[in-house]
């Protein structure tokens, strides 16, 4: 800032500064961890699946596009429940999701789904409430198909039962 004498004329400047160091390497080592997670949710071998509190797909990545056969572009921001888990179908999905956002997380959840090829496959959920300001904003899952497990051991149940028959 000039400071000038009583004709107008600049005697003197002052000048302040700020040491921005600290925060420039906050924000660099944030970008590095985003990019960090970004990399780990992307190529995660499990489905991450984020819906708002009315269920619509917020985040859908990969191994989610991989089971389910529907991209990101195809989901985003459309009801999960009336896409992928009809609630004529299954009722109690629906019932569970309400108890989500509510903040009643279950440990794990296991339900089937509807592939866009109309397939059934069953999901075991790792649910997490999503909070803004202590106000519960949405859920992210992750998801593990464990389709082949419980076919296995439906063959397991029929195969026990055959050998009781004998």
């Amino acid at each position: 800032f000039p400071l000038k004498d009583s004709a107008g004329r600049t005697e003197a400047v002052v000048l302040m500064t700020e040491d921005v160091t600290k925060q420039k390497e906050a924000e660099e080592n944030l970008e590095h961890l985003r990019a960090y997670t970004d990399h780990l949710i992307e190529t995660a071998n499990v489905m991450i699946v984020s819906l708002d509190t009315q269920g619509r797909v917020t985040h859908f990545n990969p191994a989610a596009e991989t089971i389910t056969g529907y991209t990101f572009a195809e989901v985003e921001g459309k009801d999960w429940f009336e896409l992928l888990v009809p609630r004529d179908r299954y009722p109690e999905v629906h019932e569970e999701f309400e108890r989500l956002t509510q903040g009643e997380l279950p440990e794990v959840y296991e339900n089937p789904i509807v592939t866009k090829a109309g397939g059934e496959r069953y999901i075991s959920w790792r649910n997490s409430e999503v909070t803004r300001s202590g106000t519960i904003v949405g859920v992210t899952s992750f998801g593990i198909d464990i389709t082949e497990r419980k076919k296995a051991e439906g063959a397991l149940r029929e195969s026990e039962g055959k050998f009781r028959e004998l």
